[in-house]
């Protein structure tokens, strides 16, 4: 049977290709864990160093990032019926059933590794609010994916798969050009679930039979939110959007959008979204403003080679204004209304010549279509998270110099470094100054954003940033 034609679903589109960015991030995240092993001795001398601690600490933040990432996926796709065997069901079933047998074949892996490593489990564990990591994180882990009950439900996954098999074949899906490559990774990761999973129960029956039973009779969530900053709140917000009311409403953003000028940074809070979970501070994503299409044609971009590939893109969106920003679904270009789906928001305009600011968004247009960097590694010029896009787009023009910060090894930059280093140049005034704060809207408790008086920005932003959360 041929695979019919199927209509475009660009949700779905993005979402395997961040799952294929996702999965080699958790096979390289495995590998950079033994070749620290062969490193570290900690058992010898009782105490990690601060170089290990580091190392510890950063592929932690990596598998949690990692792990948020296919949350996002499963939780879009969690709904399978055995009455449900369209191409299109199946293509989504595959998408979601695929990053959750490798997001449970890596946590069990987690768990072979630390679960009877005393220093190594006491680490894991500890909180540390400096990385936004609260107690028991292991624990957790442990708890969610090595309980049989959730096992029970994967099972439940498998058996619609093996049920459905025959018709993704009919249906050609193994040839899909979005979904086919995840085909052998069900068939793969399937096999590996199975075995690890029963190695792991057994050997913590020959050696804890106690906690081991409680696990055959206690059925558990399989994601805990003390650990994640409430992230089921965020993916239950993702499914249903009319739950949470945002603090950038109609008349806020039409405010925004005609303050505007192409080149302009914004720093976005927003409360349920996954990069709120993924960067801590108060300000959780930043993305930079290209204008419309009109705007860009006046700037004599259309036509430049990094631009010009996007033209359906842009052309798709018609008069709308546009944003280029670094989204765990990889970098892209998306509506000034998309990306304003938000609760507070601060415009920065860089003090530039206007050439200067062609040169920069060229270099943001150039990015587009990388993955995200879920590990925030500046020194990786393959992935690039939002404020890597920020950086390698405008550091070195005129007066914008960014100082990068070193946490857990790696040289990187979050919103909250922006912030900190416009408050440090504030004396620096006219042209030497970086950047002008064109616009602050914040929410007003439960209510609308609202604007923040020029007179008091200064004092406002000092104080958001003495009280923000731990940065990474």
């Amino acid at each position: 049977m041929r695979a019919p034609a199927l209509a475009a679903d660009p949700q779905l589109e993005a979402d395997a290709a961040m799952l294929r960015e996702v999965l080699a991030g958790f096979d390289r995240l495995e590998l950079m864990y033994e070749e620290a092993r062969q490193i570290m001795s900690p058992g010898e001398r009782g105490f990690f160093t601060p170089e290990e601690d580091n190392q510890i600490r950063a592929m932690q933040l990596a598998y949690r990032n990692y792990r948020l990432a296919c949350w996002d996926v499963i939780w879009r796709y969690k709904d399978f019926s055995s009455r449900r065997t369209t191409a299109w069901d199946l293509r989504r079933f595959i998408v979601g059933y695929a990053a959750a047998l490798r997001l449970f074949q890596k946590s069990l892996r987690l768990v072979e590794i630390a679960e009877f490593d005393p220093m190594l489990r006491r680490k894991l564990n500890e909180p540390d609010r400096k990385y936004d990591l609260k107690s028991g994180f292991f624990e957790d882990v442990l708890i969610s994916y090595s309980s049989v009950y959730n096992y029970l439900r994967m099972v439940a996954a498998g058996i619609f798969w093996r049920r459905h098999r025959r018709r993704v074949r009919e249906f050609g899906l193994e040839e899909d050009p979005v979904v086919g490559w995840l085909v052998p990774v069900i068939t793969r990761e399937r096999r590996l679930l199975q075995g690890k999973f029963w190695q792991i129960l057994g050997k913590r029956l020959r050696r804890d039979w106690g906690a081991a039973w409680r696990l055959f009779i206690r059925p558990v969530k399989l994601l805990r939110h003390e650990s994640l900053r409430g992230i089921t709140t965020i993916l239950a917000n993702l499914d249903d959007q009319s739950k949470y009311k945002r603090g950038i409403g109609t008349r806020a953003l039409a405010h925004i959008g005609r303050v505007l000028q192409p080149g302009d940074v914004l720093l976005i809070r927003t409360e349920d979204s996954i990069t709120a979970a993924l960067l801590p501070g108060f300000w959780t994503h930043a993305c930079i403003y290209a204008g419309t299409a009109r705007d860009l044609e006046r700037l004599g971009l259309l036509e430049h080679p990094h631009v010009s590939r996007l033209g359906r893109v842009i052309a798709r969106q018609g008069p709308h204004a546009l944003v280029v920003e670094a989204v765990p679904r990889g970098c892209r270009v998306h509506t000034l209304e998309y990306a304003l789906r938000a609760d507070d928001v601060m415009v920065l305009r860089p003090n530039l010549e206007e050439h200067a600011i062609r040169d920069a968004l060229v270099e943001a247009f150039s990015h587009v279509g990388k993955p995200y960097d879920f590990e925030f590694d500046f020194n990786v010029s393959s992935r690039i998270v939002c404020t890597g896009l920020v950086y390698r787009s405008l550091h070195g023009r005129g007066p914008i110099s960014f100082q990068l910060t070193r946490r857990l090894g790696r040289y990187c930059l979050s919103p909250d470094d922006i912030v900190e280093q416009l408050l440090a140049s504030a004396g620096r005034g006219g042209a030497a100054a970086p950047f002008s704060i064109v616009e602050l809207m914040l929410r007003d408790g439960g209510r609308e954003a609202v604007q923040v008086d020029a007179a008091l920005r200064s004092a406002r932003l000092a104080r958001l940033f003495e009280e923000r959360p731990a940065l990474l």
